[in-house]
């Protein structure tokens, strides 16, 4: 029974309070804007990979290139592919944080936390992922810019 009315409080505190609403609306309005661009963007890398997959069967016979630009089409595709799931999650965010604000409901806060909580993860992941890509990188280059003593 005590532990409903504390809730009950706590709620009621976070609503009451209009300097963290004010902020949570700016912060979802950011989200959603930036969620947008991301989805813009996305759309972009893919026109782009599939244009360069159309051409490289054309560049190819051109140039006679040995690395085709329809390998680097769907690498595109692939970094698309990879924004999307941040792009997704911060507009889930940014949607439920606002409903949260108009409902003034809690469950609504709960589940837009529980969009940013992977959005966090995903971007920490990659973060990783890509500072032991760029070591490998640079493990392989530096051998190969030595001079060699023979």
């Amino acid at each position: 029974m005590e532990s409903t009315e504390i809730n009950q409080q706590n709620e009621n505190l976070f609503y009451s309070n209009s300097q963290i609403k004010d902020y949570l609306l700016e912060t979802s309005r950011w989200g959603k804007l930036l969620a947008i661009i991301g989805y813009l963007l996305i759309g972009i890398m893919i026109l782009i990979a599939v244009a360069m997959m159309i051409g490289t069967s054309a560049s190819d016979r051109a140039f006679g290139s040995t690395i085709s630009i329809g390998y680097m089409g769907f690498i595109y595709l692939v970094i698309a592919l990879l924004y999307y799931f941040p792009a997704t999650y911060l507009h889930s965010f940014s949607n439920q944080v606002r409903l949260c604000l108009q409902s003034q409901e809690m469950g609504s806060i709960t589940l837009a936390f529980q969009n940013l909580k992977p959005l966090f993860k995903f971007m920490g992941i990659f973060a990783i992922v890509m500072i032991c890509f760029y070591g490998l990188m640079i493990l392989i280059a530096v051998p190969m810019m030595l001079p060699m003593n023979v």
